[in-house]
């Protein structure tokens, strides 16, 4: 066998290799942006799902992005959380890699609206399958709505490998309710079709919150150790 000539591949092949490493479903789709959302410092988040978690819209109060910066936020390897590899050692968010948006865009038509509190109107960015459009003017609250449309449909086969739309559901339910368990100060809600499906107002302590969305009696405890705090939350073999 003759050896193989060597190539770089293109930005859209490669959008797409990341995009799978990503976002395997939609659910780990809903999970990227819930915790933006979260490292935001959004004190409320709105999650909307369609047909199996295709269409997605996430809504939060958090600070915004500029529109200087919206080419950004969908371009690969760009974030606001690190600045230095030094900073990899104190990392104080979730995300910090920079590409979630940029995988999500490549797969996907995807809608970005945001008004910082420094902007007197909201501004959005589109990305069509990872074909970005100039920034525009747009209506919008303080924070952030990023709408996803048609997931997967530019890599058929992908979408070989989604289960039912109930079984896609499920799993967003299930992120959703964890996201919202681990993070009793936000507010969470969370429709499906139209449908409100879970609300949990923010502020609440973290035993109500639980036992608000598992709907069973519980105890809790917690702990600290050496920096860490630990909250438990647990029902007795009678429940």
């Amino acid at each position: 066998l003759e050896p193989r000539t060597i190539s770089e591949l293109k930005s859209d092949v490669v959008d797409q290799i990341a995009a799978g490493e990503v976002v395997e479903r939609p659910a780990h789709l809903v999970k990227e942006l819930i915790e933006n959302s979260i490292d935001a410092a959004a004190s409320e988040i709105e999650i909307e799902f369609e047909n199996g978690g295709r269409s997605v819209r996430v809504t939060d109060d958090g600070v915004g992005i500029r529109p200087m910066d919206l080419p950004r936020a969908l371009a690969r390897h760009a974030t606001s959380k690190i600045q230095t590899a030094d900073d990899l050692w104190k990392l104080q968010s979730f995300g910090f890699r920079g590409e979630a948006l940029a995988s999500i865009g490549a797969v996907s038509r995807l809608e970005l609206t945001s008004r910082p509190r420094t902007e007197a109107t909201a501004s959005k960015i589109v990305s069509e399958f990872g074909r970005i459009e100039p920034v525009a003017a747009s209506s919008g609250n303080l924070g952030t709505t990023l709408a996803i449309r048609d997931l997967f449909e530019n890599v058929p086969a992908r979408l070989k490998f989604m289960k039912s739309e109930v079984a896609e559901g499920a799993q967003i339910r299930q992120v959703v309710k964890a996201s919202a368990m681990s993070h009793p100060e936000v507010g969470f809600r969370l429709r499906s079709k139209g449908k409100l499906e879970l609300s949990c107002r923010s502020g609440e302590d973290f035993g109500t919150r639980v036992q608000n969305i598992l709907g069973v009696k519980l105890h809790t405890a917690h702990g600290e150790f050496e920096g860490f705090r630990v909250e438990l939350a647990f029902s007795g073999p009678q429940d």
